[in-house]
């Protein structure tokens, strides 16, 4: 369970949101809403234990997430950035570099579970040997959204999940989500305005200035 409470935020001075309380029970899946600049990717931040709230805490399991704390809650988490992925190299590199970043290299990495995730998103495993940024975003973003499942890490953290996917890769993305959510129990927490999305989603959070 990952919980939100009286939660501020500011960024250079300007008020982001205040007195935001959010809980989002094991195997549920909440989206953080509103306009750009509202404070959606930094409380993602925050949750990751990189940036620091003005006020209120996060907790994870009932234990507070401190500067102390943040590294090893971390390795709870997978996370999909928001943003376009520089790498170069192949998608099996990016896999193999992934999977080789300390959190990760606990975790047992197998080419058959990796295309049991790529199936659930319908991705071909041709993609493995083409260049990463040769591949359309629909296909990246899902990428990543599999690693983020082979992981199997009880919380997964996602920027924009769907933002500037068709209509068919959105719907792979959200279904995806879903499935990792209310099937293996994971805690889903995203950031995005795409409503098809947000009508998959257990809970909508608006971002906005004042308590809620």
């Amino acid at each position: 369970m990952l919980e939100i409470k009286n939660a501020s935020l500011s960024l250079e001075g300007k008020q982001l949101f205040e007195g935001l309380s959010l809980r989002i029970d094991d195997g549920q899946m909440a989206c953080l809403s509103g306009p750009p600049g509202c404070g959606k990717t930094l409380l993602l931040e925050a949750i990751m234990g990189l940036r620091p709230l003005d006020a209120g805490h996060i907790s994870i399991d009932g234990e507070l997430l401190t500067e102390a704390s943040a590294e090893e809650m971390r390795r709870l988490m997978a996370y999909v950035p928001e943003g376009r992925v520089a790498f170069e190299g192949s998608v099996s590199d990016v896999v193999a570099h992934i999977m080789g970043l300390r959190a990760n290299r606990s975790i047992k990495f197998s080419k058959e579970r990796l295309m049991e995730e790529w199936g659930r998103l319908e991705l071909n495993a041709s993609l493995l040997t083409q260049p990463f940024g040769a591949i359309g975003e629909g296909e990246r973003r899902r990428a990543m959204l599999a690693m983020a499942g082979l992981m199997e890490k009880p919380i997964v953290i996602a920027g924009q999940p769907t933002l500037g996917l068709d209509p068919d890769a959105a719907r792979f993305a959200a279904d995806y989500l879903f499935h990792l959510a209310h099937q293996r129990g994971v805690t889903i927490v995203a950031a995005s305005n795409d409503e098809l999305f947000q009508a998959r989603c257990d809970k909508v959070c608006p971002l906005a200035v004042g308590p809620r």
